[in-house]
């Protein structure tokens, strides 16, 4: 006798352990000095100044300024969430507890986004019409990887992009799906969600 598993027991199992693996790392990634290795974060930091001083970015690189504008809102969050923190000098300049914090925060922030890339494999690979089975072990595989796990505490526009990347394909299978099945919206103004996700990896 087959047993049959709720898509809701499937989908929860598929999220913690794909996600596992990354919370794991990113947390414990969380206690590196961010000047201990060369890395971007004092670009990320630097470049959260410049919009807070009212100046565009000057790091162009995939997806677009994603964590220039990241940093900037976790410094606006920060100083309204711990006034008594001193974030920034007489001198505009960022103060050592508050290059920590927001390196910290943005390192969480990047533990997460990490985390979901193996269930959106999951997701897209269904979508593609593979057995669970398969799907289930693109999704480990993925998420379990090197490349992954590596990305996971540090900083970088890679996995946002291969985030960005697996929405946009998410989104274009079920559309495509939905007008197959005849539940397809008539509207073509929804395509522009699938294809403002796809450039937003580039």
């Amino acid at each position: 006798m087959q047993v049959r598993y709720p898509k809701l027991t499937i989908a929860l199992i598929v999220f913690l352990v794909c996600a596992l693996p990354s919370v794991v790392v990113g947390f414990d990634g969380l206690s590196r000095p961010y000047d201990a290795i060369p890395d971007q974060d004092l670009l990320w930091l630097s470049e959260a100044l410049r919009l807070a001083r009212g100046v565009a970015p000057s790091y162009a690189d995939h997806p677009g300024a994603f964590w220039s504008i990241i940093f900037r809102i976790n410094l606006k969050l920060l100083k309204v969430l711990l006034p008594s923190v001193s974030l920034i000098d007489s001198r505009e300049s960022l103060t050592l507890v508050g290059a920590h914090l927001l390196v910290l925060v943005a390192r969480i922030q990047n533990t997460l986004i990490a985390s979901v890339v193996g269930p959106l494999v999951f997701l897209v690979t269904k979508q593609l019409q593979f057995r669970t089975p398969v799907a289930f072990f693109a999704a480990i595989a993925v998420a379990w990887s090197s490349g992954t796990l590596v990305s996971v505490s540090k900083v970088r526009h890679e996995v946002v992009s291969l985030v960005f990347i697996l929405l946009s394909l998410a989104v274009f299978s079920d559309l495509i799906r939905r007008k197959k099945s005849q539940r397809y919206l008539p509207n073509s103004l929804i395509w522009i969600i699938p294809l403002s996700l796809f450039f937003a990896a580039i």
